[in-house]
């Protein structure tokens, strides 16, 4: 019997199958079930993820939490339809889950800010899980009994109350576990309570509550999608921008940052506005333009850097080789005012491989230019003269040399010592020795005109560069020279005299390499020194023979790279700690016809200044790769690239179609270079390097502190390997300096977790030291001299013949005996 208040079934005759109902229940309770599982997303984000998440409900839980409290409050004590035991308890139970739930809320929320574990953020979601679990329990009660004994205008309102908490389950979408967990009893308590009536029509309206109730929460898993995806993504431009700061070299966040984009033909596209007002123009007016026509501007020199064009040079021929560059500077006009641009970019490539343009980062850094500017004139000026120093001079040099080759314009240089410094200096002392030498750079500069680059090259030694010069003008400028030193000089109240001996080669008389130049300038200063010195030579026919002999060396030099006549020698490279080989290095090795030996830094310089490394490099990576593949798998061979092979074109294709034919593996071939390919090479040596690295290759940065710019490039290139320069271990157990920079060298590589490998250990006090000191790898002649090739199998057989071999080590470990190290050997 129905009560007569109940609405009638209106013409609906049949109640909701069994099955129906069955299978709606027990899709609900499988549901219910997984709640309580965690899904934890397989991603580098998925930490900051969670936490931003539990973060969003610590801030929504609160409104939930009132309007469910406030609810209770206002709706259970005025149902009037007795059961009053069972209404307070109610409220006093969702009053005390709602503040529960509040505290862990607010818990939960100062611990995000003082930092979280993985377990804690674990536990405060399962704990809210939880909680919202007992609300939703809780309410769900509240129609089951209230709902049936309930007049029509109560069981409106209990209906709609339903509905409304339901839809608060919204609140506690970012942890959508609790929106399952609050919401999933409520469904199921309503629908139950519908059922129960035994009246079609409530049961249809159960139907429909229940598409409803399971929208919201779809709506819900909808939005927590949305919602992570909105994380995800402000999570990646994060890192986005540190990627920009790291690709341009900086950190500086003043410094304004913007992304570039080009098609194949290097015209700009995708214009950002970030761009559009670092030219000060309309995106519509940048979009379409070549990039190298924007940066391309006249000769300018506001600064007294290199020609501004130079580094626009540098851009254009990265693109048309279509390799990553990093940090070039290139000059843009502005509105009429020059600016200076930092761009970093990477090639880009669709599905099919093909070539589509590049894309890259930019930066106006026109205020730091000058702080460059200033830190590139204390790197390339004497600190105590402020005449220009080594490499200032060595970089003038190299661009006379061009315009000797580029447009015949001839020049001088002339070697300088002073005479009678060392007895100066020593008699009194070195303060003295350097007002002396301030007072002489200063003589000299004032005799000097325009086209000179006069540089204190080390000690009492000088070298001038004069270009578009005559022997007779050299001459006038000698003598001129040593006119003023007849003068004595003004020392701690002393007159003190010194001289001046000339040494001069006219290029390109004297020849047109730099190497020729200054040998050629040095015997000329030899001979003035021979004949008592006060006075000037120059390289003349007198001299003849040593020019002859240079270019002996290079007739020779080509018939022995035709012939094959270098041979390779190799070097152990030894684990510091085990003592276990781990590789060689070849060293080429070069004897001539004459039986003469020549140096390997001599032939190498020489190769590359006649257009041979090409052929030599291959030569020796190829026979080095080969003679690699016959030994055991573990071991590695080390080649050392010089600035002409690294320049060469087609580098990278070269040395992996050596790889394919001597059938070594990427990774057991390591390259040495030296900081001064970053020197002397352009800018796209970076991405060379970067390519070599792709095919597997281990790069190794050699003579490690020998230069000053070292550990900028440590930063800029992610080496393998460090390989300390050799005069530092020599000199560590007896020079205090030395020592410090060994343990310097080893904790830094330490840090940066790369290898580092001391060269030249020659006695078993300089590898203790190193081994204490946690030095990676050793090499030098405590071990062995550089060997022929077909001498390794005998020595890694001698190894394993004389137990050197330990019992519990590898098969294929070759490991030295330290008690049969022989320092003498």
């Amino acid at each position: 019997m129905r009560r007569p208040d109940e609405p009638s079934g209106i013409g609906c005759t049949r109640s909701l199958s069994r099955e129906f109902r069955m299978s709606l229940l027990q899709a609900a309770r499988n549901r219910l079930v997984q709640i309580v599982r965690q899904q934890p997303a397989p991603s580098r984000y998925h930490a900051a993820a969670c936490d931003e998440s539990l973060r969003a409900a610590s801030r929504l839980v609160p409104y939930c939490l009132f309007t469910s409290g406030g609810v209770a409050a206002v709706l259970l004590p005025n149902l009037g339809i007795g059961l009053e035991g069972f209404r307070y308890g109610l409220i006093a139970i969702i009053e005390a889950v709602a503040g529960l739930a509040w505290l862990t809320a607010q818990h939960a929320r100062r611990q995000l800010r003082a930092g979280i574990t993985d377990r804690q953020r674990n536990n405060y979601t399962r704990l809210l899980t939880g909680l919202s679990l007992a609300l939703g329990l809780a309410w769900s009660t509240m129609p089951y009994r209230l709902f049936i004994p309930a007049t029509a205008d109560m069981r409106v309102m209990i209906a709609c109350t339903c509905a409304g908490l339901i839809a608060t389950s919204l609140a506690l979408t970012p942890v959508f576990a609790a929106v399952e967990a609050f919401a999933i009893p409520l469904i199921i308590g309503s629908f139950l309570t519908l059922h129960r009536t035994g009246i079609v029509l409530f049961q249809w309206l159960g139907v429909l509550l229940a598409i409803y109730a399971f929208f919201v929460i779809f709506a819900g898993n909808a939005l927590r999608l949305l919602f992570e995806r909105y994380t995800l993504v402000r999570l990646q431009q994060g890192d986005q921008q540190d990627m920009i700061q790291l690709l341009l070299g900086d950190v500086d966040q003043r410094i304004n940052r913007w992304l570039w984009e080009t098609d194949a033909e290097g015209r700009l596209r995708f214009v950002t506005p970030g761009l559009a007002d670092a030219l000060q123009r309309p995106q519509s007016w940048v979009e379409g333009r070549r990039l190298i026509e924007i940066v391309r501007t006249p000769r300018y020199h506001p600064d007294g850097l290199d020609d501004e064009t130079t580094d626009a040079s540098k851009l254009a021929q990265c693109m048309r080789d279509r390799v990553v560059f990093r940090s070039i500077v290139a000059p843009v006009r502005r509105q009429g005012t020059l600016r200076w641009w930092s761009l970093t970019g990477r090639p880009i490539f669709d599905k099919n491989q093909h070539f589509i343009g590049y894309r890259g980062v930019g930066a106006d850094v026109t205020e730091s230019r000058g702080a460059e500017a200033r830190a590139s004139h204390q790197a390339r000026h004497d600190l105590l003269t402020g005449l220009p120093n080594r490499q200032a001079f060595t970089e003038g040099l190299r661009a006379a040399l061009k315009d000797l080759g580029r447009r015949s314009e001839a020049f001088a240089l002339m070697s300088i010592d002073l005479d009678g410094f060392k007895a100066v200096n020593d008699s009194m002392g070195h303060a003295a020795g350097d007002v002396l030498l301030q007072a002489a750079a200063k003589r000299l500069d004032g005799c000097i005109g325009p086209g000179a680059l006069l540089a204190r090259i080390g000690g009492d030694e000088f070298m001038l560069l004069q270009r578009n010069t005559t022997v007779t003008a050299m001459q006038v400028l000698a003598e001129g020279m040593l006119r003023q030193f007849e003068h004595p000089f003004l020392v701690d109240e002393r007159d003190t005299s010194v001289g001046l001996s000339i040494g001069v080669s006219m290029a390109p008389l004297a020849g047109d390499t730099g190497e020729a130049l200054l040998e050629a300038a040095d015997l000329a200063l030899y001979q003035a020194k021979h004949d008592g010195g006060g006075c000037y030579r120059f390289y003349d026919t007198g001299l003849k023979q040593i020019a002859q002999e240079q270019r002996a060396l290079l007739r020779d030099l080509r018939e022995a790279i035709a012939e094959k006549n270098i041979v390779l020698a190799y070097q152990p490279i030894v684990d510091a700690q085990t003592l276990a080989i781990r590789g060689f290095e070849a060293l080429a090795r070069w004897r001539r016809p004459n039986g003469g030996s020549v140096s390997p830094d001599r032939f190498i310089r020489l190769a590359e200044e006649a257009g041979l490394i090409e052929e030599l490099g291959d030569w020796i990576l190829g026979h080095a790769c080969a003679e690699a593949a016959t030994w055991p798998e573990m071991l590695k061979v080390a080649v050392n690239i010089s600035v002409g092979q690294l320049g060469g074109r087609g580098f990278i294709q070269r040395v992996a179609e050596t790889l394919r034919r001597t059938g070594l593996a990427p990774h057991r071939l390591e390259v040495e270079i030296t900081e001064s390919i970053f020197m002397d090479a352009d800018t796209s040596s970076f991405g060379v390097l970067e390519g070599l690295r792709d095919l597997g290759v281990g790069i190794a940065l050699d003579d490690f502190g020998r230069g000053f710019s070292s550990l900028g490039f440590l930063r800029g290139f992610a080496f393998s390997k460090i390989k300390m320069d050799m005069s530092f271990v020599r000199d560590m157990i007896h020079d205090r300096r030395s020592a410090a920079v060994v343990h310097a060298v080893v904790g830094l590589a330490a840090d940066l977790g790369v290898v580092v490998t001391a060269e030249g250990v020659e006695t078993l006090e300089q590898l203790d030291q190193l081994r204490r000191q946690g030095c990676t790898e050793i090499q030098g002649y405590l071990f062995s001299r550089a060997m022929p090739g077909e001498r390794i199998p005998h020595l890694l057989e001698e190894l394993r013949r004389s137990g050197s071999v330990e019992p519990d080590a590898p098969a294929d470990d070759y490991v030295f005996d330290l008690t049969l190290l022989d320092e003498t050997s």
